[in-house]
């Protein structure tokens, strides 16, 4: 009976240290394969809880996107994602709190958009004569 009350002790030690995988990446991919280490640069630079948001604007059948009305409402949304705030835990989140950084003292990264032509300026948008020649 000794015998069997030490080796149940024994064996439910695996129980007590089990810990499971939860992560399909670290399951099924080599831990010295390039993803890993790409995945670890990104995670270096940008951080683990990095968060992207994507918006997609979309012209009416028949209608272009690269019209000064168009522009000029996707300026209106990136103004106002940027004016947005959140209080969360009793402290107010801004776009400069959250926005990606290449580290903590560098500016928030511009993003990427057909906006990027007039630096996400509604400015230098409306002051353009011909936004479609612009380049």
């Amino acid at each position: 009976i000794g015998s069997c009350v030490l080796f149940t002790i024994v064996m439910a030690q695996g129980i007590w240290l089990y810990d499971e995988e939860l992560s399909a990446d670290k399951q099924f991919t080599p831990r010295d394969s390039r993803a890993v280490r790409e995945e670890d640069w990104v995670v270096e630079r940008f951080g683990q809880d990095s968060r992207q948001v994507t918006l997609m604007i979309e012209a009416d059948e028949g209608t272009s996107m690269l019209t000064r009305e168009s522009l000029l409402f996707m300026q209106e949304a990136h103004e106002w994602m940027l004016s947005r705030s959140l209080i969360v835990d009793g402290v107010n989140v801004t776009y400069d709190v959250v926005c990606s950084r290449y580290s903590s003292t560098d500016p928030c990264k511009t993003p990427i958009s057909v906006l990027s032509f007039w630096q996400h300026n509604r400015t230098l948008l409306e002051a353009d004569a011909d936004p479609l020649r612009t380049t």
